[in-house]
């Protein structure tokens, strides 16, 4: 869960597990309703890992699907995926007096939060 308008990091973790160099290692991120970016991983060796810091804002709140998609120039696609809840506070105040006020006299004054 993360709140409406706040900054979270996330990482992004790519690892070789065969027994080539995946070149070219590129990633697309893409969070429903934002748009995507990518970037250029470039090489990673066997056994090797590379680590992406990803940092997202949402303005909307709800079930929101975030994407990464990592491709290597000799390899197949790989995918990992995520469901983020944005919560968003609603906060509404009313403030209730009489219409007509006159000086000196006393008056009541009703406030109420939800």
């Amino acid at each position: 869960d993360v709140q409406f308008g706040q900054s979270n990091t996330y990482q992004l973790r790519l690892r070789n597990d065969g027994d080539g160099t995946a070149k070219g290692v590129s990633v697309e991120v893409n969070a429903e309703h934002y748009g995507s970016s990518s970037s250029q991983v470039g090489d990673i060796a066997p056994g090797e890992e590379e680590t992406l810091d990803i940092e997202l804002q949402f303005e909307q709140r709800g079930r929101i699907n975030v994407t990464a998609v990592a491709a290597a120039v000799n390899q197949r696609s790989c995918e990992a995926g995520l469901d983020i809840l944005v919560r968003q506070p609603k906060l509404t105040a009313e403030l209730s007096a009489p219409h007509v006020i006159y000086h000196g006299t006393s008056i009541a004054i009703t406030e109420s939060f939800s």
